[in-house]
C-alpha cells in the first residue's frame, strides 16, 4: 500500500507543461527570426528603390541619346564646349551640356574628331546621388 500511495504522490507532483526558461529560450528564437526577416525587407525595399531609380536613369540617359541622334552634326546642342574633358568624357564635372529631370542631371560631352576625322564621340550620363549610368556613342558626319 505504502509503493501505492508513494506512486500516486508522484503522478500528483509530475506535472506537465514548459519551464519558464524552456519559454524564454523560444522567445529568443523568434525575436532573433523576426529581426531576421525585418533586415531582409529592409534590404529588400532599398534594392527595389534603387532598381527604380537605376531603371529610370537609363531611360532618361536612353531617351537623349535618341534625341541627341535626331539633331543634325553641327547642331549647338552636339558643339564641344569644354575640349579640356575631351581626355576622360565620363568627367560629369562642367559639362559640355546639362539638363536637369526631377532628381535626375543629364549630362553629355562631345569629343570632336574622335574616333576618327568628321565623327563625334558622344556620352550621355544620367546621374542622381552619388550614382550614374552612362552611355556613349560615334555621331558620323553626313
Amino acid at each position: 500500500m505504502r509503493a501505492l500511495s508513494h506512486a500516486l504522490k508522484m503522478g500528483q507532483n509530475d506535472v506537465g507543461g514548459f519551464t519558464i526558461l524552456e519559454i524564454l529560450i523560444a522567445l529568443i528564437i523568434l525575436v532573433v527570426g523576426m529581426l531576421a526577416v525585418g533586415q531582409m525587407q529592409i534590404s529588400s525595399i532599398w534594392g527595389n528603390s534603387f532598381s527604380q531609380a537605376n531603371t529610370a536613369a537609363m531611360n532618361l540617359a536612353q531617351q537623349q541619346v535618341e534625341e541627341i541622334v535626331r539633331l543634325s552634326y553641327d547642331d549647338p546642342l552636339l558643339q564641344n564646349t569644354n575640349a579640356g574633358n575631351d581626355g576622360d568624357l565620363t568627367v560629369k564635372e562642367d559639362p559640355d551640356h546639362e539638363i536637369t529631370n526631377g532628381r535626375y542631371t543629364i549630362t553629355w560631352n562631345v569629343a570632336d574628331n574622335a574616333p576618327i576625322l568628321n565623327s563625334k564621340t558622344i556620352v550621355v550620363m544620367a546621374s542622381w546621388g552619388a550614382n550614374t549610368k552612362t552611355l556613349s556613342f560615334v555621331r558620323a558626319s553626313q
